[in-house]
């Protein structure tokens, strides 16, 4: 099941550049703000090294679950078919595939327009999203309401692709 996500959060201005542009003691004033809102207490902050530029990671806890802060802002997601091109070998191994009864579609990139969201922009709020996946404690049908009654939901389709 799908992590879930606070209810109640507002950092407008926390975009991923913004995050990023952020000194350490700022991001943890940033962690702290967040937290605040949501009730909870930063477990972790730090910087680390990503696609060759530092990013920070903050984590919140709140009422013994633990959140991972996402910047929002607007960003780029899905899968850009029309300028990919399959590798030789890609295509040998789709064919492989199919001849195996696996695959729906006649060649790879209808597969994968099939299986994968199209490239979009979309302008996503700042959440904190759970580090764990929950529990499916009752049908899933029922999860947002649980959810809900804990100040949680579940996260978009748009919100989960970017965290991951």
């Amino acid at each position: 099941m799908p992590r879930a996500t606070l209810r109640r959060m507002s950092l407008t201005h926390l975009t991923l550049d913004h995050w990023r542009s952020l000194d350490l003691p700022a991001a943890r004033r940033v962690a702290q703000e967040a937290a605040d809102q949501v009730g909870g207490d930063v477990t972790l902050v730090e910087t680390v090294e990503h696609l060759g530029s530092p990013l920070h990671r903050a984590r919140v806890e709140r009422h013994g679950q633990e959140f991972a802060l996402i910047p929002g802002g607007t960003v780029s997601l899905g899968f850009d078919l029309d300028a990919w091109q399959p590798t030789p070998e890609q295509l040998v191994d789709y064919a492989d595939s199919l001849s195996q009864g696996y695959g729906h579609e006649p060649d790879l990139k209808s597969h994968l327009a099939e299986l994968l969201s199209p490239r979009r922009t979309v302008t996503l709020a700042t959440v904190l999203m759970a580090v764990e996946d929950e529990k499916l404690t009752d049908l899933p049908a029922e999860m947002p309401a649980l959810l809900a009654a804990r100040g949680l939901r579940m996260p978009s389709a748009d919100e989960w692709e970017q965290s991951s």
